[in-house]
């Protein structure tokens, strides 16, 4: 979609391309209906998935795009706009 296609541009923009170098995985494994905000129980039953990912891959960097995504790495209530900018540790 229109987001993807942006984020693609940005990623050129800094010479990275996903596949090659950027993987790109999903906090929740299934849409929810309507696209909605995945609600919390649907974040935790996905998170074994994802941690296996981020396990497997063994990434240097972890960037959350959006709420969702940074609720489920950091297993707490975020508030994205004072998260912007900052650096955590997954685990």
């Amino acid at each position: 979609g229109q987001a993807g296609k942006l984020l693609d541009s940005m990623l050129a923009a800094i010479d990275l391309k996903r596949g090659d170098d950027v993987y790109i995985a999903n906090a929740v494994k299934c849409r929810p209906p309507g696209n909605r905000t995945p609600l919390p129980e649907e974040m935790d039953t996905c998170r074994p998935y994802l941690a296996r990912q981020i396990e497997l891959i063994r990434p240097r960097l972890i960037i959350a795009l959006g709420r969702p995504a940074a609720q489920t790495l950091l297993q707490e209530e975020v508030k994205i706009g004072a998260a912007r900018g900052q650096l955590f540790r997954y685990q």
